[in-house]
C-alpha cells in the first residue's frame, strides 16, 4: 500500500481515536450488585442498574466560556445552589440532606439528597457534583425507595468509587 493510499485511512483512524475520548473526564467502577448499561446514544457516559431497577448514572460537562462549551463556567457552590432550587422549585423533589463528599482521588464535592412521592410512592434520589476548572461532574443515583434502601451499599461502592481525571 502507498503513502497516497495510507494516509486517508490513517487520518479517519485518528479523527476516529481522538474523538472517542473527549469524556475522559472520570473513572468508575461497576460493583457486582449492578451491571453497566450505557449505550452509544446515551447522552450520560456511565449508566448502571440493580436487578430491581435502581441506577447510577454519571455525565462530565466540559464548562468554559466560549460556545464550544456545554455549560457556562461557574464555582461548585453556584452548582450546587442552583441544582438544589430547580430540583425542589421545578421538579418537587424534597431536599433531605447535604453533605461534603470526596471523590475517589480526592476531589472534593456535594451529594445533595432529595425525596418525592410519586403516585403515593416515595422515590430518593441523590445527586452528586464535583466541579473543576474545566469540567462539571453529574452523578445521579435514583430509584424507589424501597428498592433504593435495598440498594444503597452498591450505589455508595459506586460513588465512593467515583475518580475525576479532569
Amino acid at each position: 500500500m502507498s503513502f497516497r493510499t495510507a494516509l486517508p485511512i490513517l487520518l479517519v483512524g485518528a479523527l476516529i481515536l481522538f474523538t472517542g475520548c473527549e469524556y475522559d473526564a472520570f473513572e468508575v467502577d461497576t460493583p457486582p450488585e449492578m451491571i453497566e448499561i450505557t449505550t452509544d446514544d446515551d447522552h450520560h457516559q456511565f449508566v448502571a442498574m440493580t436487578a430491581d431497577g435502581v441506577t447510577v448514572r454519571a455525565r462530565a460537562l466540559r464548562q468554559g466560556d466560549d460556545r464550544s462549551a456545554e455549560t457556562p463556567r461557574a464555582e461548585h457552590d453556584f452548582w450546587v445552589d442552583a441544582v438544589r432550587e430547580r430540583m425542589r422549585t421545578r421538579a418537587g423533589y424534597a431536599l433531605l440532606d447535604q453533605s461534603d463528599v470526596r471523590s475517589a482521588d480526592g476531589t472534593e464535592g456535594t451529594r445533595l439528597e432529595f425525596g418525592r412521592d410519586h403516585e403515593e410512592t416515595p422515590y430518593l434520589y441523590w445527586l452528586t457534583l464535583f466541579v473543576t476548572e474545566e469540567t462539571v461532574h453529574v452523578i445521579e443515583a435514583g430509584g424507589r425507595k424501597e428498592r433504593f434502601d435495598g440498594a444503597r451499599d452498591a450505589v455508595e461502592e459506586t460513588l465512593d468509587g467515583y475518580r475525576v481525571l479532569r
